[in-house]
C-alpha cells in the first residue's frame, strides 16, 4: 500500500538458517523521500523464526 511518504508491503521469503529450511513472513514499513526509500522497518514473528532456525539447539538444551 502506498501512502503520501512511505509504503508498506508484506513479503515472504523461504531460505536456510544453519542448513535447515526456513519459511520467514514480514512487513515492511517505507518512509520515502523525493522518490526515494530513506527508511525501512521489516517486523516479524521472532518467536517463529527461532523455532524454525534454532530447532536443533533448542532440542540439545
Amino acid at each position: 500500500m502506498v501512502e503520501r511518504d512511505g509504503a508498506k508491503g508484506s513479503w515472504t521469503a523461504d531460505h536456510k538458517v544453519f542448513g535447515r529450511p526456513l519459511h520467514h513472513e514480514a512487513v515492511s514499513d517505507l518512509q520515502v523521500k523525493d522518490g526515494q526509500i530513506v527508511q525501512q522497518r521489516d517486523s516479524w514473528s521472532w518467536s517463529k523464526w527461532a523455532r524454525q532456525a534454532l530447532r536443533f539447539f533448542m532440542q540439545r538444551a
